[in-house]
């Protein structure tokens, strides 16, 4: 705590304060992320996959930290070669990856074995 706030607390006392807590508050900060907000910033992704932070927290009125969190992290959106690609792999997408695994497998077994019959 720095000195400023020491003397302004020991004067409040000497004002006649007696209660050590803190004075109430006007109220919370209104939080931007509500589910409405959250299903528009994901629509406006979809639309247009190479949207920027900056545009998106511009669009909606809040800050950069909190469209980035928003999108990162509520989302789970990450960017890729500038467009924005869902984090994980839908079941297709991993299928379509073991299929071209194996295909890759398959060939390299038969080199080898070609390769072997050539020794």
């Amino acid at each position: 705590m720095s000195q400023g706030r020491v003397y302004e607390g020991v004067e409040r006392f000497q004002n006649g304060r007696q209660n050590v807590s803190d004075d109430h508050q006007r109220g919370r900060p209104v939080s931007v992320a509500t589910e409405t907000v959250k299903q528009l910033i994901e629509r406006q992704i979809h639309d247009y996959r190479r949207v920027t932070i900056v545009k998106i927290s511009v669009a909606f009125n809040m800050s950069h930290g909190c469209a980035y969190s928003i999108v990162h992290d509520d989302l789970g959106y990450g960017k890729v070669c500038s467009s924005w690609v869902p984090r994980q792999l839908s079941d297709d997408h991993k299928c379509a990856r073991q299929t071209i695994c194996q295909e890759h497998l398959d060939r390299l077994l038969v080199k080898e074995i070609l390769f072997s019959i050539e020794l």
